[in-house]
């Protein structure tokens, strides 16, 4: 792995960031802050003043207009909602919220393998002879057009609530609220889906003819959801975003919601918060949201549907949640060893030609259509490679894309897309469905093209590094600096570090299969710190940290109460043997 070091802060730009320790002066710095007032108004967290008033958004006031017109009218109302997080997560909170001001909604999340991303006509037939005449999109139907037309000549008026970047033809739904399309002036761009599901929920709750029965307090409890759809769906961790995630962490550690409850269990987390301070949260950070919680909440519409997810965070029964809860978490230690097991056939067949494949890709017809993103984010960390895992059925191939930051993927499959069926996605990933007599020669054309676009140098994986630090400069207080930057996510990472010179003095195995290891390491001053480096068999040669090793090594800073005691950890990112 390539170690990119971010260049040092200049003299003159250190001095706008006065009042601050040269460490946070040089992580401000690589965020692209430029002036203390930018720190300032990064630091502070203000809901009352941070969080904008939801009826910025364009169309917000026509949305909430004819919510208010179906309950007048005691019309049917339906949910449609997506099969990850962030569109479990936004059909969850209009559900609670829609009850509240009266409404009894149909909720409908699609099947991933039958119906895939987004509406489609048979569910909105269906939902017709339910006799629903409003249905709420969320997380997805900016793209959906003919979808939302079919929706029309069926009487059902459709409001949109979604993120995704809108294409040139728009659907002439009721409402569209999206704050990345054309001439919208609302402040902030990059909430997800379950963010805009939340300004909507504001905005009915100040509404006068519902805000009875819909307050605010009710809506600051939905926070759980954004925070947890927020960081799983790993938009950035920015503006608006960054202050609706840090009160969704206190919410979720509250625990109010018995599902998530019963997910902390199954879970191993015990989060807790101060009862009247949202920014006191311990236990509970955006990796154990991202990387625990949320892949349990995945794993029900990657293994078999979203209703399950939906469900446990839905329900009020206890007894329901904790089954559910061990569903969850036996599906997901499923959905492990299954990606597991695809990757390790794959990269045993090592077929890929490192001088002349600037694409990976795979195409299995048993592998599952909710794990080849998974699967192509393995092939990424194993090549440094864009990749294709692909899923072949009946002479068609449904395929995932992951990519390198050095290459943006949706334009590529955008260049050449006059053979696909369907596509969309981001820069890094995205999704695609084309012939299978036709998937040969796109693969072939879209690595020509990234041959054309990159060197041989730049495909392998880089890890940016803050800045290096020298033994003073690793102190308890330095990791309560660096806590401040928190949450951590997409456009504000955790802080890495590196120190040179690390002699391995202890080392041992850890956890259910061994995968991680704990060390003691002596700094070049005689000094030594306890560290742990998960999953150690991904990195280097998969022998781990052996006693007499000296390293350099990257990190982040942990505290550990490991002795009974605060004291700092290194969690190891990389390490190089010297």
């Amino acid at each position: 792995m390539k170690w990119i070091v971010h260049t040092t802060i200049p003299a003159s730009v250190a001095k706008r960031f006065h009042g601050y320790s040269p460490t946070v002066q040089q992580l401000l710095y690589n965020r692209g802050f430029s002036s203390h007032e930018d720190a300032q108004q990064f630091f502070y967290f203000d809901y009352s003043t941070q969080v904008h008033d939801p009826f910025l958004l364009k169309h917000m006031r026509d949305a909430v207009d004819r919510v208010a017109k179906a309950q007048a009218d005691k019309e049917a109302v339906a949910i449609y909602g997506d099969y990850d997080v962030d569109g479990v997560c936004g059909a969850v909170m209009l559900s609670q919220a829609l009850h509240k001001i009266g409404f009894d909604p149909l909720v409908y999340l699609p099947d991933r393998e039958k119906e895939g991303y987004g509406l489609n006509a048979r569910a909105i037939d269906y939902l017709a002879s339910k006799s629903v005449t409003l249905l709420i999109a969320v997380d997805c139907g900016t793209s959906n057009a003919q979808e939302i037309a079919h929706a029309s000549r069926k009487g059902i008026d459709v409001i949109i609530l979604d993120h995704h970047v809108p294409p040139q033809t728009l659907p002439s739904a009721k409402a569209l609220i999206n704050a990345k399309q054309k001439n919208e002036t609302y402040p902030y761009k990059e909430l997800c889906g379950t963010g805009v599901a939340f300004k909507f929920v504001d905005a009915l709750s100040r509404e006068p003819s519902l805000a009875e029965t819909l307050t605010p307090s009710d809506v600051k409890w939905f926070l759980d959801l954004v925070a947890l759809a927020t960081i799983a769906d790993r938009v950035e961790m920015l503006g608006e975003n960054r202050v609706l995630v840090k009160y969704g962490l206190w919410t979720l550690a509250r625990r109010k919601r018995i599902g998530l409850r019963e997910l902390f269990r199954v879970a191993g987390l015990r989060p807790h918060a101060s009862a009247t301070d949202p920014m006191h949260v311990h236990g509970l950070s955006t990796y154990e949201v991202g990387f625990v919680l949320a892949p349990r909440i995945n794993a029900a519409g990657r293994m078999d549907h979203a209703n399950t997810a939906f469900e446990l965070l839905n329900t009020n029964d206890e007894s329901d949640a904790m089954l559910v809860a061990d569903q969850l978490n036996t599906q997901n230690t499923k959905r492990q060893q299954r990606v597991k097991n695809a990757l390790h056939d794959f990269l045993e067949s090592d077929s890929v030609d490192r001088e002349q494949d600037f694409l990976v890709h795979g195409v299995h017809a048993r592998w599952p259509k909710g794990l080849l993103g998974l699967i192509a984010s393995g092939m990424v960390q194993a090549y440094a490679r864009p990749a294709f895992a692909c899923q072949l059925k009946k002479g068609v191939i449904a395929c995932s894309a992951r990519s390198i930051p050095a290459v943006n993927i949706i334009q590529l499959i955008s260049k050449h897309n006059e053979h696909l069926v369907n596509y969309g996605g981001h820069s890094q990933a995205a999704g695609f469905t084309i012939s299978a007599r036709h998937f040969d020669s796109f693969c072939k054309a879209i690595n020509k093209e990234i041959r054309v676009m990159v060197s041989l140098d730049q495909l392998q994986n880089e890890l940016h590094v803050d800045t290096e630090l020298a033994r003073s400069d690793i102190t308890m207080s330095l990791y309560n600096d660096c806590m401040t930057f928190a949450p951590f996510g997409d456009g504000n990472p955790e802080p890495v570090f590196v120190t040179r010179g690390a002699k391995v003095v202890w080392h041992r195995l850890i956890g259910a299969e061994q995968q991680h290891q704990k060390v003691r390491l002596q700094l070049a001053d005689g000094s030594t710190y306890g560290a742990i480096m998960f999953n150690f068999r991904s990195k280097q040669n998969g022998n781990g940290l052996q006693t007499g090793d000296s390293i350099d090594i990257a990190y982040t800073l942990n505290q550990s109460n490991w002795s009974g005691w605060p004291e700092l950890e290194f969690k190891i990112v990389d390490y190089t043997v010297i």
